[in-house]
């Protein structure tokens, strides 16, 4: 019985008592970038609470452990600082 290994280049033969070397080379892949946090949120805060551990206290819409986030804005409506 012979054993190959198939490539795009042809088939290599394993011998049956030995040690076998083979070095195959890929092509780069494609230099490869996180998408800006703007494109998976609709909200810059929403993108930091899910960062944070925000989310271990509080909910969007109601009072957990920790009021609500909506709670926390209504506190804070005309502050341009608050996110």
């Amino acid at each position: 019985i012979t054993v190959y290994l198939r490539s795009s280049d042809g088939m290599f033969p394993l011998k049956e008592n030995g040690t076998v070397t083979w070095s195959g080379f890929f092509k780069e892949p494609p230099r490869q970038f996180p998408p800006p946090p703007s494109e998976n949120y609709d909200h810059r805060g929403r993108y930091w609470m899910e960062k944070s551990d925000c989310m271990t206290c509080h909910e969007f819409d109601k009072q957990t452990v920790g009021p609500s986030f909506v709670q926390i804005a209504e506190k804070y409506p005309n502050e341009k600082s608050v996110v």
